[in-house]
């Protein structure tokens, strides 16, 4: 998958898990969502390589492309990364600790803290794993999921690297995410909450077809691929799209 349709994945998982977020987390749930959106597209920092040269992107040693950045122990470690980043800018959104009797609020306590850098570290690491369950059902390149340990998984060729279905699945439901979210600023009571039902329950249903189509779609070659997508989607919204991510590629492979 390409890396804003990972991002992508992760905000959709993301907005699906808010529940979960704002009972539990000391963080706002938007917060952990965007720790999901950029954990997502974390794996793909590798991408720097080529700032050296294509030699060291293709490299089979532990920086190249899909080697220990594509794996758990990488994505925990980025992850971290991406939190120490994220905190100083982040702890002002933290949800404030409980008064004492005396009705003055508790001294910060490390532990307390301890745990919300945790969630954060959490929410971005969840990311990273979302980003390796998109990239094992894509053709050619078996990933180090363990490492260091050397046994590598994945290229089950369900999907290839680029789809233009599920980015403009992504897209559509960040669109009506957007509107519905600023409607749902400007209502209140009943409607407020159904509102915010359905679109939970669009992110949900966004969410399994985003699944369901890495299990269910077969890549054959990049002809077959090409015309299975314009079997979902017009011409227009799928050619445009796929050459411009050819040229990128070309451009990158050197």
């Amino acid at each position: 998958m390409m890396t804003f349709n990972h991002g992508l994945s992760g905000y959709v998982c993301g907005r699906v898990l808010s529940p979960v977020a704002a009972r539990y987390a000391p963080w706002p749930p938007g917060l952990l969502v965007l720790a999901m959106f950029l954990g997502a597209m974390l794996p793909d920092l590798d991408a720097l390589t080529t700032l050296v040269g294509p030699h060291a992107y293709f490299s089979r040693a532990w920086y190249g492309h899909r080697m220990a950045s594509h794996s758990m122990l990488g994505g925990a470690v980025l992850a971290a990364v991406a939190t120490a980043l994220l905190w100083l800018p982040a702890r002002r959104w933290a949800r404030p600790l409980p008064a004492t009797a005396a009705g003055q609020p508790m001294s910060p306590r490390p532990v307390a803290w301890l745990g919300a850098a945790l969630w954060l570290w959490g929410a971005c690491w969840l990311g990273t794993l979302l980003h390796l369950v998109g990239d094992l059902v894509t053709p050619g390149m078996a990933m180090p999921v363990l490492w260091p340990h050397p046994a590598r998984f994945g290229a089950w060729a369900h999907i290839g690297w680029f789809s233009p279905y599920l980015l403009w699945l992504f897209l559509v439901v960040l669109l009506l995410d957007a509107g519905g979210s600023a409607l749902r600023r400007r209502t209140r009571g009943v409607w407020r909450t159904r509102l915010g039902v359905a679109l939970w329950a669009m992110h949900a249903v966004a969410a399994y077809r985003w699944l369901q189509f890495l299990a269910q779609s077969r890549y054959v070659s990049s002809s077959q691929w090409q015309a299975y997508q314009l079997e979902l989607l017009p011409e227009s919204m799928v050619t445009p799209m796929t050459a411009t991510i050819h040229r990128l590629w070309h451009w990158l492979s050197g």
